[in-house]
């Protein structure tokens, strides 16, 4: 289990526990592997927060317990304590040595994510320094249980006396593709809990306070495999596909109360998961996208999905809903994945 906690500010403003489908030899593996899963995470964050306030994104402070690990992700050279390990959790050393993760040691007492093995309540939670305490803050919430779906609408209202955008953007994805005959029913239900049920909760909770209110955005994260097929694994183009279609019957339905309901679909952004699933590395897989790309001469970015997801939840969209936005530079009406 890799349980991380990103901190701003001196607070928490997420947290992430997932299992991860690999096998540590040791306890310094374990920490290499979940240090990697929690730099994925905070560096999207710092994107995501840059975006929307404009602030040049600073480097990402991760606090490691295991002082064997962290030698372990400074050195860049594969050595025979670590080639073993799947590559895609290598991606921590190319952001050390970018400078975009700094690794400090932490005594195992002071780590923060030892609180969520623990009761939350007396953790003081806000999304981060730059928005300040006074308009974010941050509820833990599973979105696959409908009690911690409801909780944080009820405390967003609560604190801010209105909710006028929902961004559902939780989701996760098969790490190879498989046969239908050898997919598993457990691997299949556990995904679409995540990418569809969660999707589903988020607009009903939202719905509910919005309709009172008659507006509201809800912008959803789907995929260009919500229309196409063969490129990515079952189960994820199966949730993707009931995404889209979710989104256009809450559109058809809340258009009436003066809510809008729209997806925005990325294509092919280098992240960890994406790069996982194809075994490559960020300068393989950017250059396999663009040699099948239709729009030439620009390469799709976190930056670029941040901006469609402020356009769909701003006012400049105020006109726009039941629209599946791709990200795609053309790809899905031109061709398939060379």
């Amino acid at each position: 289990m890799s349980v991380f906690v990103v901190v701003q500010g001196g607070q928490t403003n997420s947290q992430n526990s997932q299992k991860l489908k690999a096998v540590a030899l040791s306890s310094c593996e374990a920490e290499f592997m979940a240090a990697t899963t929690a730099a994925c995470h905070a560096l999207w964050l710092r994107s995501l927060a840059s975006e929307l306030t404009g602030v040049k994104p600073k480097p990402v402070t991760l606090f490691v317990d295991n002082k064997s690990a962290i030698t372990l992700m400074k050195n860049p050279v594969f050595h025979g304590r670590s080639k073993h390990i799947d590559t895609r959790f290598h991606f921590i050393r190319e952001c050390i040595e970018k400078g975009q993760i700094v690794v400090e040691f932490v005594n195992t007492g002071e780590q923060r994510a030892n609180a969520l093995t623990k009761a939350l309540p007396g953790v003081n939670c806000v999304l981060c320094d730059s928005l300040g305490p006074d308009t974010a803050s941050y509820v833990h919430c599973d979105v696959t249980k409908e009690s911690d779906v409801a909780s944080a609408v009820d405390v967003a209202v609560a604190r801010h006396g209105k909710l006028d955008v929902m961004f559902s953007n939780a989701g996760v994805a098969e790490p190879r593709q498989k046969s239908f005959p050898d997919c598993e029913v457990d691997d299949f239900q556990r995904l679409m809990s995540v990418n569809v049920t969660g999707v589903f909760l988020a607009t009903k909770y939202a719905a509910r306070v919005m309709t009172p209110a008659r507006q509201g955005s809800i912008v959803i994260t789907a995929s260009t495999a919500s229309t196409t097929a063969g490129l990515v694994p079952h189960a994820y183009t199966c949730s993707k596909h009931a995404v889209v279609g979710l989104m256009r019957s809450a559109a058809a339905e809340l258009g009436k109360h003066g809510i809008r309901v729209n997806c925005v679909s990325p294509h092919g952004v280098a992240t960890p998961l994406a790069m996982a699933w194809l075994d490559l590395d960020k300068e393989a897989f950017e250059a396999t996208i663009e040699r099948s790309a239709n729009l030439k001469g620009v390469r799709l970015g976190a930056e670029d999905v941040a901006e469609a997801v402020a356009y769909l939840a701003g006012d400049e969209s105020r006109y726009v809903s039941g629209v599946n936005l791709l990200l795609d530079g053309g790809f899905t009406i031109a061709k398939g994945l060379a």
